[in-house]
């Protein structure tokens, strides 16, 4: 099973690290599909999946490795 999230480079700028979107109690926000993914996108940014490139966001299929450099301590 995948998971997805949603990032960007901070400011836009490749060589920023990234930023995710993330729920009410500020940890990252995981989705179970890509589609649910860019629904989210969709509904909270008003882009839609043409758009995403030109606005620098990524939808981003999370590994496992990921899953645990993004969870707090």
């Amino acid at each position: 099973m995948a998971l997805y999230s949603i990032r960007r480079h901070i400011n836009g700028i490749s060589i920023n690290p990234y930023e995710y979107v993330l729920k009410d109690n500020g940890n990252v926000k995981f989705f179970m599909t890509q589609a649910d993914a860019l629904e989210f996108v969709k509904e909270h940014l008003d882009l839609d999946s043409t758009m995403l490139e030109d606005a620098g966001i990524e939808i981003h299929k999370v590994n496992f490795e990921d899953i645990v450099k993004l969870l707090p301590e």
